[in-house]
């Protein structure tokens, strides 16, 4: 009865591997051990220019703002559900991380502007008056490239850390494929090393199942799949000669804080005025 036990649980975790996901996009942080994917909206800076012609040097108001209300956060999201399948998405907010400084080469003109800590973000709102002569030179190329923007942000996101982890060696895997031509084979001998690590000293019952994964995902190589129970026992099998020392991990939840880069989306408006 215990061979059969251990021959269900070795065929669980053998066709319930979990995927290992890797995201370097900027306000993405895949967790794959709690499945979770934390995201943060990309920032928009809204620059328009409103021409009021008061007087010569007050012939336009500059008006900049940063703020998260970016239409293309839906779509984001869309991609991260079909992207991280079985995932739960979840935003994160950012804080304070330094002020911003917004350049307009044009006019050679850098702004410090202070952040100011948001619900969501960090932002601004800020008003620049230019004279006639400036307006006219911002206009004749008055697009994205005209602005450009540098700053950071904190971004604390929720991480998995290690609270257990249980090791065997490499030489693990000689034993499970010692004298075993088919999966079965290699089962028989899997029922010994799973007695072993059921007898290791552990706190977490996980570390010790992770383990058994580990043993059996990381040892065998398998290229062929069988369409029935008996045919998937009849596999021939070999060792994986990627095979690594062997770990089975317990994760507890934490908070680690990211500094990065802002990026804005930059929208510019079409001039107003009289």
């Amino acid at each position: 009865m215990k061979f059969f036990k251990n021959l269900l649980l070795a065929l669980t975790l053998i066709t319930n591997s979990v995927a290992a996901f890797a995201d370097t996009e900027e306000y993405v942080w895949p967790d794959s051990a709690n499945r979770i994917v934390y995201f943060s909206p990309k920032p928009i800076l809204q620059v328009s220019l409103n021409q009021i012609e008061a007087t010569t040097e007050y012939w336009s108001q500059l008006a900049l703002e940063l703020n998260y209300d970016n239409p293309n956060t839906p779509a984001l999201v869309r991609e991260l559900n079909q992207r991280y399948r079985g995932y739960t998405i979840q935003r994160v907010m950012l804080d304070l991380d330094g002020d911003f400084t917004v350049h307009i080469p044009a006019l050679n003109r850098r702004l410090q502007i202070r952040a100011m800590p948001g619900q969501t973000g960090p932002f601004f709102s800020r008003s620049e008056f230019l004279s006639q002569r400036e307006t006219a030179v911002l206009l004749r190329n008055f697009n994205n490239e005209s602005i450009e923007f540098s700053g950071a942000a904190q971004a604390q996101v929720p991480a998995a850390t290690v609270t257990e982890m249980l090791q065997l060696p490499a030489t693990t895997c000689n034993r499970l494929v010692a004298g075993a031509s088919t999966l079965f084979d290699a089962l028989r001998n899997f029922v010994t090393i799973s007695n072993e690590i059921d007898g290791m000293q552990a706190r977490h019952a996980s570390s010790k199942v992770e383990l058994k994964r580990a043993v059996l995902q990381n040892c065998l190589n398998m290229n062929a799949t069988g369409s029935s129970f008996q045919e998937l026992l009849a596999l021939p099998v070999s060792r994986s000669a990627q095979a690594t020392n062997l770990t089975g991990t317990t994760y507890g939840s934490g908070v680690r804080s990211r500094s990065i880069s802002l990026h804005p989306d930059i929208v510019i408006s079409t001039p107003t005025g009289r």
